[in-house]
């Protein structure tokens, strides 16, 4: 075998190694990404239906208290107080259930001492919360705001249900959804416990709750997004792996395998090839001097 014969097989054999290696890497991290999506997309499920029958039952919840408002005859401050300890029991993360007037004036209030600054308050004040009361009593349906400072302190929603008496719009009940409130008693519940979550609202890219030590760090090419119905607003939930999927043990041994075959190749051919040029060698007439 000729030198530049023998060096353009061991180029074409090192190049075969190197391109089933690659097509090897390629197909396996796409299989190990595959079977990791399709575990977590149950898991992912399972997690956002929780949380979504969370919310349906806060909203229910508030909904049901309008109802019982909107009753003959009008209640007072006692019967209210009845109405919405029952409400807070239900909806466990609502941090108050207010009563606003025709007027939108802050009139009962549940828990009083947290709420204490809040009595008398007219909503057209706080032009954070306005407009979702005017969607509320403009659709005669339930409306909430953004994330907004609460006055009970921190950070959360506000939820506002019209109340309707024959026909006639009498106020508004207030739901404060306090956003950590909400994340330990139903984000850490319902996420898999070998993933992190992160939520976010429709108008704004950070997350207002989560549950990563590390929240700079959260999002990464194996999260798995879900989406929440929260009110009017829309809501996604954001899955992140503690540990991303690795295809490093099968792909080693693939790779070790192709190694082996090239190694083999090569071995085979400068093997052969000696052999050959030494029989060759052997059968050149011997050449008197």
């Amino acid at each position: 075998m000729t030198p530049i014969r023998r060096t353009t097989m061991l180029t074409a054999i090192g190049l075969g190694t190197a391109g089933l290696m690659a097509a090897s890497v390629v197909f396996t991290k796409s299989q190990v990404t595959t079977s990791y999506r399709v575990r977590t997309a149950a898991a992912s499920e399972s997690a956002r239906s929780g949380l979504q029958q969370a919310l349906d039952d806060h909203l229910q919840t508030l909904s049901d208290l309008s109802r019982s408002l909107g009753e003959l005859p009008a209640a007072n401050a006692d019967e209210y107080r009845e109405r919405a300890v029952r409400a807070a029991t239900q909806a466990p993360a609502f941090a108050a259930i207010n009563f606003l007037d025709h007027r939108f004036i802050e009139t009962y209030l549940y828990p009083y001492g947290p709420n204490r600054s809040l009595e008398g308050l007219d909503l057209k004040t706080r032009f954070d919360a306005l407009p979702a009361a005017h969607r509320a009593v403009a659709s005669n349906n339930p409306a909430a705001t953004g994330l907004v400072p609460l006055a009970q302190g921190g950070q959360g929603f506000l939820t506002y249900v019209p109340v309707r008496r024959k026909d006639r719009w009498e106020g508004l009940v207030e739901g404060t959804l306090e956003r950590n409130e909400f994340g330990k008693r139903f984000v850490v519940r319902a996420v898999p416990p070998d993933h992190d979550a992160s939520v976010l609202d429709e108008s704004n890219d950070t997350p207002f709750y989560t549950t990563a030590l590390r929240p700079e760090t959260t999002f990464g090419p194996y999260d798995y997004y879900v989406t929440l119905r929260f009110v009017d607003r829309r809501w996604w939930v954001v899955l992140h792996p503690r540990t991303s999927p690795s295809p490093l043990w099968p792909l080693t041994g693939v790779m070790l395998l192709e190694l082996g075959l090239g190694a083999f190749l090569v071995r085979r051919l400068i093997t052969v090839g000696g052999l050959r040029d030494a029989a060759t060698t052997s059968r050149l007439p011997d050449v008197p001097l």
